[in-house]
């Protein structure tokens, strides 16, 4: 090696003798303007008796680059305390492997099916489930949750989506009120983005009459194209989301009179706490998921 580990010791001694020798009132006060001086002519110093880095071999040229960029120079009472040695190429060789032993494993552990992957999982639906509640639930079959926080009792339309313990996703529209809609689809609207459901075959939504001429419609909204949808909208935190009914792709706001548009609104905000609704939703479902793909 061009510069031994004597060098360095030499290189403090010199910084050592230079320096004016600790009494009352001479200190400099760490982050001083005078303070840095030191520092900058400690380094300087330093640098003089190694040589010039780039004249160096490539080996001594890297390892003296490592020690000036680990080189930590502390002044107490005006006098150099630390100035750490070049690591050997040996060290080295050792660090970098059990850094790349280090992310292997943290690779692995990310991979779906490892036990630290399942048992965050686990940890993540224990934590989310009590925020849900059961909708169905039948022997032999998926149970279905839906967030509590979304709203089931109101007028106009009430989205929400779907989740069962398989980890699939639904995205759900329920219609209340007194415009005979039949809608089939849906559009959603984040921030100045335009996105559209996918749309239910004929005679796939769920409509009755109630009294009074009041109608409900439930739809649900499961191909690929939905799940994404759902997707889009658990990323929205902070933007404005709407949600609005559409027959065969196209909006059929304009079909109704003002009244009923006032009283019976086919389009709604969603609120922030039903944007975070959606995002638990998403967290779960995929919990689920890793779950299944677990076993």
């Amino acid at each position: 090696m061009r510069f031994p580990l004597a060098v360095i010791f030499s290189a403090l001694s010199v910084l050592a003798a230079d320096l004016p020798a600790p009494s009352a009132g001479l200190a400099p006060p760490a982050g001083s303007d005078e303070a840095a001086i030191k520092i900058g002519d400690a380094r300087f110093k330093v640098e003089s008796l190694l040589g010039e880095v780039e004249s160096l071999d490539p080996v001594d040229r890297q390892r003296t680059r490592l020690t000036f960029k680990r080189c930590s120079i502390v002044f107490e009472s005006g006098k150099v305390v630390q100035l750490p040695v070049m690591r050997s190429s040996e060290e080295l060789a050792k660090l970098s492997q059990e850094k790349a032993k280090a992310e292997k494993d943290r690779v692995a552990a990310a991979q779906p099916g490892s036990p630290q992957n399942l048992k965050r999982a686990q940890a993540l639906i224990s934590s989310l489930l009590p925020r849900f509640m059961a909708v169905v639930s039948r022997p032999g079959s998926p149970v279905i949750y839906v967030h509590k926080s979304f709203p089931t009792e109101k007028y106009g339309l009430m989205p929400s989506v779907l989740i069962d313990d398989q980890g699939a996703l639904a995205l759900t529209s329920s219609y209340y009120g007194g415009a005979w809609l039949f809608h089939d689809s849906l559009g959603v609207r984040i921030a100045d983005k335009n996105y559209a459901s996918s749309v239910l075959e004929h005679g796939k939504p769920q409509r009755r009459v109630v009294q009074a001429g009041f109608i409900e419609e439930r739809c649900v909204f499961d191909s690929d194209v939905d799940q994404q949808l759902v997707r889009e909208i658990s990323k929205a935190k902070g933007k404005r989301v709407f949600v609005s009914l559409q027959k065969q792709g196209g909006s059929i706001m304009g079909a109704l009179s003002e009244q009923q548009f006032a009283s019976f609104p086919p389009i709604v905000e969603l609120s922030a706490s039903e944007i975070v609704a959606v995002k638990d939703s998403v967290d779960l479902a995929d919990a689920f998921d890793a779950v299944r793909t677990a076993k």
